[in-house]
């Protein structure tokens, strides 16, 4: 390409010091870059870009194409032997990289357009044509943004852009080794206001600028950032991501991390341990210096495998977040000290050690118990709270789903939240209303009145109405005879007259006795069938209270929290409960508290991942209950609440009885008898998990988006007391 020297009043941008060329560097760059003839007499430096210490960067006109480009020159001197065979070796080199870089398609590489070497007297010229960036590198941006640090999240961003092009590289076994921030370019993009785009170059320039020099010119400007294989010519892919993570611990900290004089430096980088991060920014967590640590190791192998993954772990560690459990403990173990076996929220079980002489509200740190700093990598510390009880107490693991939020209706029931929701009143119970045929004496709002008038009929038995009758036939003959004995036709036409009437007292006996009797088969025919159609297929009989079909509000109603994002309704004859945000549950409670029972529920997932009951809740702030999670993946979960964010799970495992998959009924249901809890799927029993900590509470029905949005379908709910 052709390519004219610009002249002009620019800006000095650029971190690195403006050049002053020599007006020998100047006559011999003309020919290499075909200068044309219409540049004027004007000082030089005014063309520098910048230079630094493997060359300098020009700006250009491409006499071609109306467009600015960037011209970055290296100038190699010869050595003072020179040696044809070492000469020929390194412009291959030079060649065979060109060749390797051409063939990188990136986003965030700035590819060139042209290069080419020149053999001159006093050694030779390398050129390179690359786009102009008017916005300048990293460094500008950052001398722009001020001496703030940025936030920590921009500081992911910019090294994840950093480390997509070097494993890029990576992969068709280009090594940068010159990995700094002013080899970034950037761009600013509207899209990301707070961080711009990252445009890396110099692409293989130190490994030909060391070949072809008579010393390594490349520790100049760049000792900072070389790992120690670099210091002995070895380099690997993993020296770029030691690079990288002495940029990330300069973003993160203001800092560097080794400062000096180059060889003081040098001697850091081989044998001294760098201060953690967090020593200088105290909004670091542990799991960063980890990180940031790894990536700094003196070994190459002691660093991440690749250096994406090394991006991926400080993503992780930025929002890691310690891991808090409660424990209740006796007196006596508060006293005397002990050892617990405690579930997790990831269902690890692990071993803790209470010190004697602890405090009610005292805080362990457990150090290597919590949770990953980053995928497969150390453990952070658990930070145990104690409760102290007077009985002995299960543990309850930390819930990651917590929010101190409050219910928009009385009605609902907003897990783990922290804040008092006063209840309205329980309402009186209705009456029992039986699923199946019905009779209509059974039917509300004549259902007392009826069931009197039958309650009465049933004390006069066929044989007590005829006994009955015989004592009055008795008694009206003996007023007859005595009273009217000289007239015996009178007494005999009265005779007749009162047999013709017992006679028809008989007939309408047997007709009410008749008729009762139909009544009472057919009254006790429809409630075999109601009690045959609800009939209870659990190991433990109890007496059915109350059916709801929950296809409109009886037990249940509906209610919502927007804030939260969780609605109970009414949908197409079903009890509808939805949670969108994922992370999180949502129950709606029915009011009345039960003790020892036997619950069952028709449950169908729409969409998303979990359903489920509460199971003698406490119905107030603390959120105390048990609950059951049964997940469209064939998986359970029995769940034991202490507070609003800390829990423990009784039991877990998949079950073959739940039918898999969005859209399929399952019958979930629960018997409550005293301290042992027996869970059904589908009328098969599944798991018993057995627990005294609470004896009596409401019921809810619920749904859990762990990872996405949840639609829980509920019908025909049943209850038995036993």
């Amino acid at each position: 390409m052709v390519a004219t020297m610009i002249c002009t009043s620019m800006d000095k941008r650029s971190i690195l010091p403006t050049i002053v060329p020599t007006a020998r560097a100047f006559l011999v760059l003309w020919p290499v870059l075909t200068l044309t003839q219409q540049l004027s007499p004007i000082r030089m430096h005014e063309c520098g870009l910048s230079k630094g210490g493997m060359g300098e960067v020009y700006l250009a006109q491409d006499t071609r194409l109306p467009r600015r480009v960037a011209v970055k020159v290296i100038h190699c001197d010869h050595q003072p032997y020179p040696d044809a065979k070492t000469s020929q070796q390194a412009e291959r080199l030079f060649q065979r990289e060109m060749k390797a870089l051409s063939l990188l398609d990136h986003p965030h590489i700035l590819n060139f357009y042209d290069f080419n070497e020149e053999q001159t007297a006093q050694g030779s010229l390398i050129y390179m044509v690359m786009p102009y960036r008017p916005e300048g590198s990293l460094v500008d941006w950052l001398l722009r943004h001020g001496s703030l640090l940025l936030p920590l999240q921009d500081v992911s961003a910019l090294i994840t852009q950093a480390a997509s092009v070097l494993q890029h590289a990576h992969d068709q076994q280009i090594v940068h080794q010159d990995v700094k921030p002013s080899n970034f370019l950037v761009r600013i993009n509207p899209d990301t206001p707070t961080h711009p785009d990252l445009f890396l170059v110099d692409f293989g320039i130190a490994k030909i600028f060391s070949a072809t020099s008579l010393t390594n010119q490349s520790v100049r400007g760049t000792a900072v950032y070389m790992a120690p294989e670099q210091w002995c010519s070895e380099p690997v892919a993993a020296t770029d991501q030691y690079a990288l993570a002495i940029m990330a611990y300069q973003l993160l900290t203001g800092q560097l991390p080794f400062q000096g004089r180059t060889q003081q430096i040098m001697y850091q980088h081989l044998t001294v341990s760098p201060s953690p991060p967090s020593q200088y920014n105290a909004q670091l967590t542990a799991a960063i210096d980890a990180v940031i640590l790894r990536a700094l190791a003196k070994k190459a192998e002691e660093r991440f495998p690749t250096i994406k993954a090394f991006a991926l772990a400080l993503q992780q560690a930025l929002v890691y977040s310690d891991l808090h459990a409660t424990l209740e403990i006796s007196s006596l173990e508060a006293e005397q000290g002990g050892q617990h076996v405690v579930t997790l929220a990831d269902q690890r079980q692990v071993t803790v050690t209470i010190p004697p002489n602890v405090q009610h509200g005292q805080c362990l740190q457990l150090k290597d118990l919590g949770m990953p700093y980053y995928e497969h990598g150390p453990c952070g510390p658990l930070l145990l709270t104690l409760h102290i009880v007077q009985a002995q107490a299960s543990t309850t693991p930390s819930k990651s789903n917590v929010a101190d939020l409050l219910p928009t209706t009385s009605d609902v029931d907003i897990r783990f939240s922290a804040l008092t929701t006063p209840f309205m009143p329980a309402p009186a119970l209705e009456p029992l209303m039986l699923s199946g045929a019905v009779p209509a004496a059974f039917a509300a709002p004549t259902i007392y009145a009826r069931n009197t008038i039958y309650a009465r009929m049933q004390l006069l038995t066929p044989q007590t109405l005829l006994l009955s009758l015989i004592v009055l036939l008795l008694i009206i003959n003996s007023f007859v005879v005595g009273s009217v004995i000289s007239n015996i036709a009178a007494n005999n036409i009265h005779a007749t007259a009162t047999a013709q009437t017992i006679a028809n007292n008989n007939a309408t006996v047997q007709a009410i006795i008749t008729h009762n009797n139909t009544t009472a088969t057919a009254v006790a025919r429809a409630t075999a069938a109601s009690l045959a159609a609800n009939a209870q297929p659990y190991q433990i009989l109890g007496t059915l209270v109350w059916v709801d079909r929950l296809n409109k509000a009886n037990k249940w109603h509906k209610g919502s929290n927007t804030d939260w994002g969780g609605r109970c309704q009414f949908v197409h004859g079903t009890f509808q409960i939805t949670q969108s945000p994922t992370d999180k549950l949502f129950p709606c409670n029915e009011r009345t508290k039960y003790s020892n029972f036997v619950f069952e529920v028709k449950m169908r997932i729409n969409q998303g991942d979990c359903g489920g009951l509460t199971i003698r809740d406490s119905n107030d702030s603390s959120g105390r209950d048990y609950l059951l999670e049964v997940c469209q993946d064939g998986y359970y979960r029995f769940y034991k609440y202490t507070s609003n964010n800390h829990s423990m799970a009784l039991k877990s495992g998949k079950a073959p009885a739940i039918n898999r998959g969005t859209g399929q009924l399952n019958v979930i249901a629960v018997v409550a008898n005293g301290s042992n809890f027996d869970m059904y799927i589908n009328a098969q029993k599944i798991d018993t998990a057995t627990d005294s900590a609470y004896s009596r509470g409401t019921l809810g029905l619920l749904a859990s988006a762990s990872a996405k949005l949840t639609t829980v379908a509920y019908q025909d709910a049943r209850l038995w007391m036993i």
